[in-house]
C-alpha cells in the first residue's frame, strides 16, 4: 500500500481518533498488502464487524480503494452503522467511498442479510472479541460460506496494559488460530499467517486535545515525528518475540477458507486465456 502515517491521519481524525489510531492503520495496511501478495488481489471485499471502540475501520477504504474491489461493510449495531455513514459524506477524498454497501445483520453471527453473497475477501478489526469463543468458531464457519480468504485483527491479550485502557476482551494468537481451525475440523481453514502488529513506541492511552490533533498536520516536527514512525513499524516484524507479543496491541489471523482456492482461480484464469 503506498498508504503513508500522515495521509492516513485525517482518516484517524475523522474518527475522532488520533496518531494512535494513524499508526494502527499503517501497521495494519503493511500486513494487508503482505496477506495480498501471498494470495490474491480482492475485487471484492467483505467487512464483516466493525471495531467494538474507537472508530470504524476507514482504512479499509482505501485498501479497497487501491485495489479497484467493491466493499461492502456489515455491522449489527445501528448507531454504529449509522455513524459510519455520516464519516462516509465528510472523507478527505470523496472517491474512496464510492464503491461501499453499508449492511445491517442480525448479529455477527447472524449473515442472512448477505444470504447468497461471495467475496473474496473478509477482513475484520476488533471485532470478533465481542462473541464468547463458540460463537467465533461459528463466525469463521459463515465466513468460509461467504469468502475465499479471510484476515482477523484480534485485541492482544498479552498486553494486559492496552486491554485495561480499551476495556476490550483479547485473545492469544495460539488461541484464536486454534479457535479458526475448529471452524471446519477436521478439514479446517489453512492458516496462512499469524503474528502481531500495532506496536506503537509509545505508551497506550496517550491523550491529547482535539485542537492539538488538527494541528499536527501543520508542524514539521510532527511531521518528522510520523515518518519516524514510519520506519518504526517498519521494524515491527523484526522486533524480538517477547516485544512483539507484551507490546502489540493487536494479533492476526490470515485465513484460505476455501481449500485449494488460489489454484481455482489460477485455473480459472488459463481457461479464460486458452479460450482467448
Amino acid at each position: 500500500m503506498s498508504a503513508t502515517i500522515r495521509s492516513l491521519y485525517p482518516l484517524a481524525l475523522l474518527e475522532e481518533q488520533g496518531m494512535g489510531t494513524a499508526y494502527e492503520y499503517y501497521s495494519k495496511l503493511r500486513v494487508v498488502q503482505t496477506a495480498f501478495d501471498q494470495t490474491i488481489t480482492p475485487g471484492s471485499l467483505l467487512v464483516l464487524g466493525l471495531p467494538e471502540k474507537h472508530g470504524y475501520d476507514l482504512d479499509l477504504l482505501l485498501v479497497a480503494h487501491q485495489a479497484g474491489a467493491s466493499l461492502t461493510v456489515c455491522e449489527d449495531r445501528p448507531e454504529v452503522l449509522g455513524q459510519l455513514e455520516r464519516a462516509l459524506g465528510h472523507l478527505p477524498d470523496p472517491s474512496l467511498g464510492r464503491q461501499v454497501e453499508l449492511v445491517q445483520i442480525d448479529s455477527l453471527t447472524g449473515w442472512r442479510a448477505i444470504e447468497g453473497r461471495h467475496y473474496d475477501w473478509l477482513i475484520s478489526t476488533a471485532a470478533v472479541q465481542r462473541l464468547p469463543d463458540a460463537e467465533i468458531v461459528v463466525y469463521v464457519q459463515n465466513a468460509r460460506r461467504h469468502a475465499d480468504y479471510c484476515l482477523l485483527f484480534i485485541p492482544n491479550l498479552s498486553n494486559r496494559a492496552h486491554l485495561t485502557l480499551s476495556g476490550l476482551r483479547g485473545l492469544e494468537r495460539e488461541q484464536a488460530a486454534a479457535l479458526c481451525e475448529q471452524a471446519g475440523a477436521p478439514h479446517g481453514p489453512r492458516l496462512l499467517q499469524s503474528g502481531y502488529c500495532d506496536i506503537p513506541p509509545f505508551p497506550p492511552g496517550l491523550q491529547r486535545s482535539s485542537e492539538a490533533k488538527e494541528n499536527a498536520l501543520h508542524s514539521p516536527l510532527e511531521v518528522a515525528a510520523m515518518r519516524v514512525l514510519e520506519w518504526w513499524c517498519r521494524g515491527e516484524r523484526w522486533m524480538p518475540a517477547l516485544i512483539q507479543k507484551k507490546w502489540a496491541h493487536l494479533i492476526y489471523i490470515a485465513l484460505e477458507l476455501r481449500q485449494g482456492a488460489l489454484e481455482l482461480r489460477q485455473g480459472a484464469s488459463d481457461l479464460r486465456q486458452g479460450s482467448s
